[in-house]
């Protein structure tokens, strides 16, 4: 669940932003959403997890999938048109 919020997030910057300024944009974004490593060290140590985490964790996944999936649409259309 957590790569899967992450792997959308990058996507969605890959697809924003020309690939000189990725770096530049991810850098001030990734830090904030560490918070959510908790989660993962919970699942490793065998806690649960808290259900508030997961809830928000999948919310912020949604997303950034949403975003990635539109700019790459957006993408395709202009390039192929």
């Amino acid at each position: 669940m957590l790569s899967i919020s992450f792997a959308g997030l990058g996507i969605a910057i890959g697809y924003s932003v020309k690939a000189r300024a990725a770096l530049p944009v991810a850098n001030p974004i990734y830090p904030p959403t560490r918070m959510f490593g908790g989660i993962a060290w919970a699942a490793v140590d065998g806690r649960a997890t808290p259900l508030a985490a997961a809830g928000g964790l999948t919310a912020h996944g949604a997303v950034f999938l949403a975003i990635a999936a539109w700019r790459c649409h957006r993408e395709e259309r202009r390039r192929y048109r």
